[in-house]
């Protein structure tokens, strides 16, 4: 089967009228919508009364680009005409599991309570994050099971899209270890599992579609099309517009240090000390690459050597929300009045200021704990040459403590 029929061959199977989306600017090209985002369709005004079903997507650029999620919008609404579909999407370019974990609170939850969330972190935790299967688990269940604790009755879809290493390690008829990792949270919580990378390489192995016409990480408008149609088969599973969905009780969890009470700390619960700012910093005069969205916004950030932050909560773990770029420095961290441990920060992506959470501590008690902060110039020979740390968030696992900001 050529790519084309195969495209229009899934088209048809879930109703998007036989023709691909419009990729606005050639394939690949990402749709950047301000985070947590609801979109609802443009009659929904018109037809007040009908029901209305929110869908929630979490994931880095793969949901963030104009692939396999608007496809996805588009199926249900031909499907359902009757019900009005109110979108958050939430897709963030580089964004791994522990950062959805973080984030899902304000880009997703704060926007409203999906009736149906997908979220995809597969590729991002093995190519970006290199995490271990135990650090994937604590991330995609600290997702999962945070969107039960506020909606039991929610149907989840963990999608597992892939790569080129992903797509080989199943071509030769093993599993992926961040598949695995994520398999198992899916099963737990009995999520549907979209197994995006298991269909491409059934189609390779019969003759259809293989790694070439698929593209990459970032698929090709056909392979966008088979994304689609693997998670509105998941979705099928567990998702019935039209019925009443039942709450579910909760398991235990897989792992109980999960961040799975994700949440970001306010500026003004930090305590700051000479030398920090809460501002947009002046990008433009800094050197190297960037993510655009990751430049719109204010950031807790400094440059001066020495300078210290405080903050507590209660909970099991801390960590950055940051990105790190060729002019970052390190920074020193003491937990709980502890001894200070030196943390180099960049992210080893060249030129690039690469967004990622980086974890100060994850396997805390249960309780409260007090996290200090300096900076200090960076390591040599690891590549960085500053002291720049720009923090976009805080990241706490679990409530906080209000301090009052000092300057």
């Amino acid at each position: 089967m050529t790519v084309k029929s195969f495209a229009s061959a899934v088209l048809a199977a879930f109703a998007l009228g036989g023709t691909a989306l419009a990729e606005s600017g050639g394939p690949g090209t990402y749709f950047v919508p301000p985070k947590g985002t609801a979109n609802v369709t443009a009659d929904a005004a018109a037809r007040v009364g009908a029901a209305r079903k929110t869908v929630a997507f979490l994931g880095g650029s793969i949901t963030e680009m104009n692939g396999f999620r608007p496809r996805v919008m588009k199926a249900l609404r031909a499907k359902y005409p009757q019900i009005d579909f109110v979108e958050i999407a939430a897709g963030l370019s580089s964004t791994c599991s522990d950062a959805g974990a973080f984030r899902l609170e304000e880009d997703v939850l704060s926007k409203g309570v999906p009736d149906l969330f997908i979220v995809e972190a597969a590729v991002n935790d093995d190519q970006d994050g290199h995490f271990t299967p135990e650090h994937s688990v604590r991330g995609m269940e600290g997702v999962v099971r945070h969107v039960l604790m506020r909606n039991p009755a929610c149907a989840v879809v963990v999608a597992l899209m892939v790569n080129h290493g992903q797509y080989r390690t199943l071509m030769n008829g093993a599993t992926p270890a961040h598949y695995a990792a994520h398999a198992k949270v899916a099963k737990h919580y009995g999520a549907a599992l979209a197994d995006v990378g298991s269909a491409l390489a059934a189609s390779a192995k019969s003759g259809g579609m293989g790694w070439k016409e698929y593209r990459d990480c970032h698929p090709s408008p056909a392979g966008c099309d088979l994304g689609a149609k693997v998670v509105l088969d998941a979705a099928a599973r567990v998702f019935d517009p039209l019925g009443d969905a039942k709450a579910r009780p909760l398991p235990p969890p897989l792992d109980a240090k999960s961040y799975f009470n994700g949440r970001f700390l306010s500026p003004n619960e930090v305590k700051l000390g000479e030398g920090w700012r809460v501002s947009r910093p002046d990008w433009k005069s800094v050197p190297g690459n960037k993510r655009a969205y990751f430049t719109q916004g204010p950031a807790i950030w400094s440059e001066r050597a020495g300078s210290e932050l405080e903050f507590a909560f209660n909970g099991t773990a801390a960590a950055l929300f940051l990105t790190a770029g060729p002019d970052a420095g390190d920074v020193e961290v003491s937990v709980d009045g502890g001894p200070f441990k030196k943390e180099a920060l960049w992210a080893k992506y060249g030129s690039l200021h690469y967004p990622y959470v980086h974890i100060l501590a994850d396997d805390l008690s249960d309780g409260t704990h007090n996290v200090r902060l300096r900076v200090v110039p960076a390591s040599r020979g690891r590549g960085s040459t500053g002291t720049a740390v720009r923090i976009h968030r805080i990241c706490v696992n679990s409530g906080a403590l209000a301090c009052k900001t000092r300057r």
